[in-house]
């Protein structure tokens, strides 16, 4: 069977897509795509520079310049052949991919190895000799039916040696509910500072802070996920 060259053309520029949607996507609880853990940000005082977008991009833009070549094509302007990969190829490609973890969580029933963390985000509060931490958490449940836990939330380095714990247990009990909806979790944590220097030396820390770990449990299983460090 004979492809003609166009066809060769579709399918390697719809195949460099796929691997520029691959290397960009989250891998499951992790907080980092595989891009990121091939080429980490580099983090210099308060400013992150990230170099790991430039992969896709770059790939983007050959399958571009493949695609434009296509005889049907071949008269439309470069920019529309790349708005349109990245409106409509890559939303469709990453949806497939969605569907794929899906299919693989519902046949699995694999309980809370379906509840991905998508978001988490920290701010830092303080008033006299009182700090407190409020945190966003923001939840993709992949699997099917109901699931409830409590979360331990796990400090950086430098805040277990200011807190003077290793995590805080949330008392809350939460619940997620399958088919790919979205929840979002709030908690605050508060803890007094008993030294007045604490202040100078929480507010320098947490510019630099390092991790949290966020651990989700129930009586049958747990997961830990690290949040970024960044």
């Amino acid at each position: 069977m004979n492809i003609s060259n166009d066809n060769k053309r579709v399918l390697k520029g719809l195949g460099i897509i796929f691997i520029a949607v691959l290397l960009n996507y989250k891998l499951p609880h992790k907080s980092y795509s595989t891009i990121e853990y091939i080429i980490r940000p580099i983090k210099k005082g308060n400013t992150t520079i990230y170099l790991a977008g430039l992969v896709p991009l770059t790939l983007i833009v050959v399958a571009t310049n493949i695609l434009s070549k296509v005889e049907k094509l071949k008269y439309r302007n470069t920019s529309i052949i790349f708005i349109a990969i990245l409106v409509i190829i890559m939303p469709i490609m990453r949806k497939g991919l969605d569907i794929t973890r899906i299919t693989y969580h519902f046949l699995a029933d694999d309980g809370l190895y379906s509840v991905e963390l998508l978001d988490a985000r920290t701010s830092l509060g303080i008033a006299d000799n009182n700090a407190k931490v409020d945190i966003k958490l923001e939840l993709k449940d992949y699997g099917k039916g109901n699931k409830r836990f409590r979360i331990r939330i796990y400090f950086p380095e430098e805040l277990k040696e200011i807190v003077g714990e290793e995590y805080y247990e949330s008392e809350r009990v939460h619940s997620t509910y399958g088919n790919r909806k979205l929840r979002s979790i709030d908690e605050v944590i508060v803890f007094k500072l008993e030294e007045d220097n604490l202040k100078e030396k929480l507010l320098n820390d947490w510019k630099t802070n390092g991790k949290f770990e966020y651990e989700f449990y129930n009586e049958e299983e747990a997961i830990r996920i690290t949040d970024k460090d960044f």
